[in-house]
């Protein structure tokens, strides 16, 4: 009769590439996926403090737009 132990049977090369590909796919997906959560939080969040900023305190805001604009420029 003819057996086969599983446990001494090992991946075919085509599964092997199969699970690194898979691993590749999700390590991608999981950084896409991180840096559309900064963009989204940089650019709606900072967003609307800014507004919040500039709603309440004019002169604040032109202020702060003057010093960044002196630390741009040394």
């Amino acid at each position: 009769m003819f057996t086969v132990r599983l446990s001494q049977q090992r991946p075919a090369p085509a599964q092997r590439v199969s699970r690194l590909e898979r691993s590749v796919v999700q390590a991608l997906c999981v950084v896409i996926v991180l840096a559309l959560m900064l963009l989204v939080d940089t650019l709606f969040l900072h967003h609307t403090v800014w507004h919040l900023i500039a709603d309440r305190e004019p002169a604040a805001v032109h202020a702060l737009k003057d010093r960044a604009e002196h630390m741009l420029h040394r």
